[in-house]
């Protein structure tokens, strides 16, 4: 007598049908989280969406390879309801002692957690966090960066400098995405505006829109820049940076801004409480400066790095 079919579907199916819930591509990640903390508290910083084509790609391939193995450990798991935090930090430990990089398994428990609404911890797994210093993603001078004369890029990495913006920005960027003081000094960039030329092509990594202040030490030299780019007969709403190659690499210099802007807090408002060794208050201005959210990641990738 053959097995009764499951009438909602295969566990795979059951899957894809929530992850379709969840598409939410193309709505506001930044506006959903806003909307989380509102309605489940300030320290709330995820949503229930998901936001990227990239991430629903990711988070549907280590659903398929999670189902695989739960085929293959208890057959009695039929729906998605069936699947508990235990099987889940069962897999993550089963998937760091098969040899699977720190990368992988953190990829793939985030996955699990956002499609199973889960929020087990890799301490929970028994398995190894991924080392920040694992994290490299062009935050450091790569042997391909030498083969560039940096001389001959002087203004552009004076604007990433003044700005901390990063490199797609730095390759649209014009005069209207600059608040100017009355005497015409630059002393603000707005990313993601809409009054900067393409309004959203100005969007960086995340779409996080921000206001970021340009250290007065560098403001006449942002000035500098734009009335060179003016001189020249090109209109505000052209960019000023013809071509930036992608060898040109900005991350050392975003350290550089991050540095300045963090002292430059410090100055001007005194110290605060201390996290993990640097102000509170002026690692977050800071992150948000920089377009992130985790102030850990500024620490240690921009601050610590450059000590």
């Amino acid at each position: 007598m053959s097995k009764a079919r499951n009438k909602r579907g295969s566990l795979n199916h059951q899957i894809n049908a929530r992850m379709k819930e969840m598409n939410c591509i193309g709505e506001s990640r930044h506006q959903a989280k806003q909307e989380a903390r509102e309605n489940l508290g300030y320290k709330h910083n995820k949503t229930v969406g998901i936001h990227s084509y990239k991430s629903f790609d990711t988070y549907k391939s280590s659903c398929k390879q999670f189902v695989k193995w739960i085929k293959e450990t208890d057959q009695s798991i039929k729906n998605i309801e069936d699947v508990k935090a235990e099987h889940i930090r069962e897999y993550i430990k089963d998937r760091a002692e098969s040899g699977k990089s720190a990368y992988t398994y953190s990829k793939d428990l985030a996955a699990l957690n956002k499609v199973f609404g889960t929020e087990v911890t890799k301490k929970e797994c028994g398995v190894a966090n991924r080392s920040y210093k694992d994290i490299t993603n062009n935050r450091e001078l790569k042997e391909h960066h030498n083969h560039i004369n940096y001389k001959n890029y002087q203004r552009e990495i004076d604007m990433v400098r003044a700005t901390g913006m990063r490199r797609e920005s730095l390759t649209r960027i014009t005069p209207n995405a600059f608040n100017y003081k009355a005497d015409g000094t630059p002393y603000q960039v707005r990313l993601k505006d809409e009054r900067a030329e393409g309004g959203s092509n100005l969007a960086e990594k995340g779409a996080r829109e921000r206001i970021v202040d340009i250290p007065y030490q560098l403001q006449d030299r942002v000035r500098e820049i734009v009335e060179e780019h003016r001189e020249n007969g090109n209109l505000d709403n052209k960019p000023i940076f013809d071509h930036v190659p992608s060898r040109l690499g900005t991350h050392r210099f975003r350290q550089e801004f991050a540095e300045t802007t963090y002292k430059n807090y410090l100055e001007e408002h005194g110290e605060s409480t201390v996290y993990r060794g640097y102000d509170r208050s002026a690692i977050e201005h800071t992150t948000q400066q920089l377009g992130h959210n985790r102030m850990d990641i500024v620490i240690y990738n921009y601050l610590s790095a450059r000590n």
